[in-house]
């Protein structure tokens, strides 16, 4: 009878881990009431890429990170990312540059063409603005109780250098779940497509 209990047990058990099942998260971009105050104008021939993003490689994962101390993360494998960590960045930095940059007020067309690292199709004629990302850190550090984000922005003209930037951000979350975590991501690339568009505008 004792070596059924334990059979039952174990069973259970299995079951049970077998049972829980798999998150997926993404990052999106939640838009600015206020960005009017920074939007912009950029000549019509012009297209902006967004790439490459370039990340460390321990963000170069399919887990949601935790940083528990300064040599210590905790992953789970229940809790993955949707797909990359760089391309969803690459993602949220096009569509949000969307929002705030617009062509001449001059032209018809108002779209901006903007496209993501590698683009397909680059047509002739058309001036290029690039902008590049290296990601130092962009997790939930769980002494701090912040997300961080510590990342260097380049911005190019054609193949020139016009501007570099290095940015850092926090920000606070109400809850340590996952949910919580990755929607301050989400705050925290916000903020990021806010300082792209000002080196955008200050450059153009």
């Amino acid at each position: 009878m004792k070596k059924f209990c334990i059979f039952l047990f174990l069973l259970f058990s299995l079951s049970s881990c077998f049972s829980r099942k798999t998150n997926y998260y993404m990052l999106d971009y939640k838009d600015n009431p206020n960005k009017k105050e920074i939007s912009c104008e950029i000549p019509s021939n012009f297209i902006i890429q967004v790439g490459p993003v370039e990340i460390l490689d321990y963000l170069k994962r399919d887990q949601v990170i935790i940083k528990e101390g300064d040599n210590k993360i905790r992953i789970s494998d229940r809790d993955l990312w949707i797909t990359s960590l760089d391309n969803q960045i690459k993602s949220v930095l096009k569509l949000g540059l969307s929002k705030y940059v617009t062509t001449d007020s001059n032209f018809k067309n108002k779209s901006v063409e903007i496209c993501e690292y590698p683009c397909m199709n680059l047509r002739d004629g058309k001036e290029r603005l690039k902008l590049t990302l290296s990601v130092n850190s962009f997790e939930y550090d769980k002494s701090l109780d912040k997300v961080l984000f510590n990342g260097t922005l380049k911005l190019y003209f054609n193949k020139n250098l016009l501007d570099s930037k290095v940015i850092n951000f926090t920000d606070d979350l109400s809850s340590s779940s996952y949910e919580e975590i990755t929607k301050s991501m989400s705050e925290v690339l916000g903020k990021l497509v806010r300082s792209s568009v000002k080196m955008i505008c200050k450059n153009n």
